[in-house]
Order: C-alpha cells, then sequence, then structure tokens
C-alpha cells in the first residue's frame, strides 16, 4: 500500500467525500506519509477522464462500474484503511514504475 502514495492521485474534492477524505489523509499520516494528490474532482466521470488522460492514480468506490476498457481496477492489499480501495489506471500504460506497482498492489 505504502507505493500508492508515491504516484500522482487523483481524488474526489473534500467538500463532495467529506469525513472520507480527512479520514485517508489521517491513515496516510499516521504511516507517516502524505497523499501526492495532484488534482481533486466533482464527480467520479471526471475522475476517470482524468485517470485516462493524465495518467493518475485513483481512488473509486469499490461499486463503482467502469465501462472503459483502458482503465483497469485493482484492491489494495496490507492498507490501514477500513474500507475498499481500489486503484484505476490505464489499461495499455506502459510506464515501467507504474506496471510494477499495480502488480505489488494486487
Amino acid at each position: 500500500m505504502v507505493e500508492v502514495y508515491h504516484y500522482p492521485l487523483i481524488m474526489l474534492k473534500r467538500k463532495i467525500i467529506g469525513k472520507s477524505y480527512d479520514l485517508m489523509a489521517k491513515e496516510t499520516r499516521n504511516l507517516g506519509l502524505k497523499l501526492n494528490v495532484v488534482q481533486e474532482c466533482n464527480d467520479v466521470p471526471t475522475e476517470l477522464f482524468l485517470i485516462k488522460h493524465n495518467n493518475y492514480v485513483g481512488f473509486l468506490p469499490d461499486q463503482y462500474p467502469i465501462n472503459d476498457e483502458d482503465i483497469c481496477k485493482v484492491e489494495v492489499v496490507d492498507t490501514p484503511h477500513k474500507y475498499v480501495i481500489s486503484l484505476a489506471m490505464l489499461r495499455n500504460n506502459d510506464d515501467i514504475k507504474t506496471i510494477d506497482f499495480f502488480r505489488k498492489a494486487k
């Protein structure tokens, strides 16, 4: 799980997801790390668009359907967070570090 904090993240805005944002930031600080949030957005479709076009990693609700074959979802293991965390990235991403990270996260 620690590897995720080294990648540029996109998250829903704090005003959208409220306590979940703060809880995630707190749990991250408890690990001695900081979220590398480079962009925030107002909704999941925008988040998916930016994941696809900016090569970000994003956290999505586990039950959210992804209808884009270019984006895959991976369940993150070994996390202090009490809810299920999934990551999404471009399916055809050729960045070696990102590919290695997703292999480790599985």
